[in-house]
């Protein structure tokens, strides 16, 4: 049986194709997205770190005057993903409860943080969903913080990957609530719609958060956290991981760049996954990097025949299988989606299939989405939803 992806190569098949459609350089945008992306894939899925920082900026529309979140290799606003993270699960055939409970969230957090001063932290707690939809079992507790910077305001986040129960979480979360706002038996999407907003100021710190998060769940439970243990402890293992895969992942992008086929492009990502493993049995995750291991350019074709095989199944993570959601992005029925808007005067059959002409919801491209099965299929990037007609 296939394994269902985590990372999913159509969405960067998607990115490139939007960049250049706004006339924008895939090579500023793209590529250091990429550099990005592929090692927290790895830090996450493959190598177990439980540990990461990113970043948003505070920018306004030059247009609308409205302000908005963009983070670095992404177009637009950061809350759009959210928007397609729903769209995606419900094509998937997934409830997307918790991918509607996160959007919700994500824009209130939003909202709130641009009303707030610099120094203001937030606390956004992310349990894992339900196993059948591919979710592991462990949380993220993400702690983010407004800074001052030359240009504007700059949000900067730390995700701690913990396996704290919804009840251990409650008690974080609900110390920095109001009486009235405390969460009482709940889910996980009651944390996901419900990020807290903490008074702070340039001088406390993240780790100084996490350390206060630590003394809650001592005095509450009795239990430590390590929040702040696995914060002090980081490692640059990004970078260091980064410098090994360099030659594999700008050849991924030469590929997205190629036009390549989405089996290729998986294949790429299978070997950079698998070469990661095999580093591993020889090395720890922490020592990455510290010796002179790397890929030549003249062994990639190589190490694809070596290593292009489907890996085995991921060890189960906060994200789902299947989906492209991280902690970067960090996050319908038929009637709703947009495509279904179309009249089916627009719809022509033939050979026992009808094809509807309209714009993609995924990838904003105007097609002739084949219509079978019950399904509607995206010829440009392969999404597919649920269709009645």
């Amino acid at each position: 049986m296939a394994r269902a992806e985590v990372y999913i190569v159509g969405h960067d098949q998607n990115a490139y194709a939007e960049v250049k459609n706004k006339g924008l350089n895939p090579e500023t945008i793209l590529r250091p997205r990429l550099n990005e992306q592929i090692p927290a894939y790895l830090g996450e899925f493959v190598l177990d770190v439980k540990f990461k920082e990113f970043s948003y900026d505070e920018v306004t529309d030059p247009q609308t005057g409205q302000k908005e979140l963009h983070a670095p290799g992404f177009i637009g606003e950061i809350s759009k993903s959210y928007d397609r993270a729903v769209w995606d699960a419900k094509s998937r055939g997934w409830s997307g409860e918790r991918e509607i409970a996160e959007c919700e969230g994500f824009k209130t957090l939003e909202k709130q943080l641009f009303e707030s001063p610099d120094g203001t932290f937030f606390l956004w707690i992310s349990p894992p969903g339900s196993k059948e939809e591919g979710y592991g079992d462990y949380s993220f507790t993400h702690l983010g913080q407004i800074r001052k910077t030359v240009g504007g305001r700059r949000i900067e986040v730390t995700s701690v990957r913990n396996k704290l129960a919804l009840e251990e979480h409650a008690q974080i979360i609900n110390h920095f609530l109001p009486e009235e706002k405390k969460l009482k038996n709940p889910k996980d999407t009651d944390f996901l719609r419900n990020p807290v907003v903490i008074e702070g100021d340039d001088n406390y710190t993240r780790h100084d958060l996490l350390v206060s998060i630590d003394v809650i769940l001592k005095e509450t439970s009795g239990r430590a956290s390590h929040l702040a243990k696995a914060y002090q402890e980081k490692e640059d293992w990004e970078n260091n991981l980064l410098k090994i895969l360099q030659p594999m992942i700008d050849d991924y992008y030469r590929l997205v760049e190629e036009g390549a086929s989405r089996d290729e492009l998986q294949r790429t990502i299978w070997t950079i996954e698998n070469y990661t493993k095999e580093m591993l049995s020889r090395e720890t995750a922490v020592t990455i990097g510290k010796r002179p291991i790397s890929v030549a350019e003249q062994d990639i074709a190589i190490m694809y025949r070596q290593w292009g095989y489907e890996p085995k199944a991921l060890a189960g993570g906060g994200c789902p299988t299947g989906s492209s959601r991280s902690t970067k992005d960090l996050f319908s029925s038929s009637a709703s989606l947009p495509w279904q808007e179309h009249q089916l005067e627009n719809s022509h059959s033939g050979e026992g299939k009808k094809t509807l002409e309209c714009t993609c919801p995924n990838c904003n491209q105007k097609v002739k989405a084949v219509i079978e099965g019950g399904k509607i299929h995206c010829p440009a990037c392969g999404a597919s939803a649920p269709y009645e007609c």
